[in-house]
């Protein structure tokens, strides 16, 4: 008798990866749902136990959330203004610094010909352009207005995650067939992520005061700003 040409292992193994090409193509194209979805979540989980402290005090929930909420707007709202006036008083002083980096390196310019190098200072300012850090600097913050409508949404996303926590224990026990176990495995799970987060936000704001620090003590202008960018770059994950 002839074997089949296709087992059962095999078209199991083909109705999986099917099923893994829908899933992944239906995560694509709900991406822009997805995304937003998830780092609501996120915050969420970052959030709780701040929420559940306040209710500790006797606090009611309710007024801890909407709290919380105004606190971040308001601290949002403060930190986007001082960027975007820091930001435009940077681009209308780089001229100022085109020719600061200008001069020096006319000044080594012959010892570098004398030396082989062959530099030409007037080609290396063409890269130095205020014009284009204005374009770029202006490009970000109408960026930045154009998303505030997408951080509302995310923000009303978190305030009824973090609303819907006390009954979510009990609703994620009745799908599970071993709550205890599975209970145990998220708490788990979340205080290895809150742990984690509380390191990454405690070395963040360590590099960007020692950032912040040693500019300062250069005399370097916009120091805060620089020291700020070191503090959001430091939690980007380095791809090699």
């Amino acid at each position: 008798m002839a074997k089949p040409i296709i087992t059962l292992n095999g078209l199991k193994i083909v109705i999986m990866l099917g099923m893994l090409v829908v899933i992944l193509s239906g995560i694509r194209f709900a991406a822009d749902i997805i995304v937003p979805f998830i780092l609501a979540l996120f915050i969420a989980v970052v959030l709780n136990p701040v929420v559940q402290r306040m209710t500790r005090c006797r606090i009611p929930r309710v007024v801890a959330v909407s709290l919380l909420i105004v606190i971040i707007v308001m601290l949002m709202v403060l930190l986007l203004a001082y960027l975007g006036t820091s930001l435009n008083e940077l681009a209308r002083t780089l001229p100022q610094y085109r020719s600061s980096l200008v001069i020096p390196l006319q000044r080594i310019e012959p010892w570098l010909q004398r030396a082989g190098i062959g530099v030409s200072v007037d080609e290396l300012a063409k890269y130095i352009d205020p014009n284009a850090a204005m374009t770029l600097v202006t490009n970000l913050l109408t960026q930045l207005s154009n998303a505030m409508s997408s951080i509302f949404l995310l923000l009303l996303t978190v305030v009824f995650m973090l609303l819907e926590v006390p009954q979510l224990p009990e609703k994620l026990q009745q799908m599970m067939s071993r709550p205890v176990e599975g209970m145990a495995a998220i708490q788990r799970a979340l205080d290895s992520v809150s742990h984690y987060l509380v390191l990454k936000t405690a070395i963040s704001i360590v590099t960007g005061l020692v950032a912040w620090g040693m500019l300062a003590t250069l005399d370097v202008r916009f120091a805060v700003v620089w020291g700020l960018l070191a503090v959001a770059l430091n939690y980007m994950p380095n791809i090699w």
